[in-house]
C-alpha cells in the first residue's frame, strides 16, 4: 500500500508530501492546484518516461519519492531526474530499472484518472487483473502450461518452414522448375 509521496521541483510544485490513508484515496482541489502533477509523480514511479520539461524552475533536478508498506515491511522508493536528461529509479536506497521499480510499485497503487486507467495501460497491468480473476487457483497453472505448449509448437512450425501458404508457393515454385527441366 502507498503511505505517503513527496515530490520535489515537479513543475510548479517546489516541494510537497502528501500522507495517504488505505483505501479509497481521492485527490480534489482547484484548477492548478497541482492535482495532475501529482499524478505525474505517481505516473513516473509507475514507469511512465521521465522527461526534461517537467522540471521545475527551483532547482536542476526533480525527485519523486514514495513509502510503501509491502507485507509488513516499509520500503522506500524514489525516481529522480536531471536537467540533462538522465532518469534513475531507486528501491530502498538501491538503484533499480525503472520497470523494476514500475512492478514493485505497481502491485501496491491503483491509479484511476480521469479517462485513463493505467493497470489497463500495460500487459502486465492487463495480466494481473485476469489472472487474479480466476476463481481456481490451478486454473492459471493449466493456462500457464498451454501457452507454454502453445509457444513451443509456434517455434516448431517456425522451423519447419513457415505457414501453409508459403510452403504451397514454395511447392508451387518447385514444381514450375521441375517441369521446366
Amino acid at each position: 500500500m502507498l503511505d505517503e509521496l513527496a515530490v520535489r521541483n515537479l513543475g510548479v510544485i517546489a516541494d510537497a508530501r502528501v500522507d495517504l490513508s488505505p483505501g479509497l484515496v481521492v485527490v480534489t482541489g482547484e484548477t492548478g492546484a497541482g492535482k495532475t502533477l501529482l499524478l505525474g509523480a505517481l505516473r513516473l514511479l509507475l514507469g511512465e518516461q521521465a522527461r526534461r520539461d517537467r522540471i521545475g524552475p527551483d532547482d536542476d533536478a526533480l525527485a519523486v519519492e514514495a513509502r510503501l508498506a509491502v507485507e509488513g515491511e516499509e520500503r522506500v522508493v524514489a525516481r529522480r531526474m536531471t536537467a540533462a536528461g538522465r532518469s534513475r529509479a531507486y528501491i530502498d536506497g538501491a538503484m533499480v530499472t525503472a520497470a523494476a521499480l514500475a512492478e514493485t510499485v505497481g502491485d501496491q497503487a491503483e491509479v484511476v484518472g480521469q479517462h485513463d486507467h493505467l493497470a489497463l495501460a500495460t500487459t502486465e497491468g492487463v495480466r494481473r487483473i485476469v489472472d487474479g480473476s480466476l476463481v481456481d487457483p490451478g486454473a492459471l497453472t493449466e493456462y500457464a502450461t498451454a501457452w507454454q505448449g502453445l509457444r513451443a509448437l509456434r517455434e516448431e512450425a517456425a522451423l519447419l518452414g513457415g505457414d501453409r501458404r508459403a510452403l504451397e508457393r514454395e511447392l508451387e515454385t518447385v514444381r514450375f522448375q521441375a517441369d521446366e527441366i
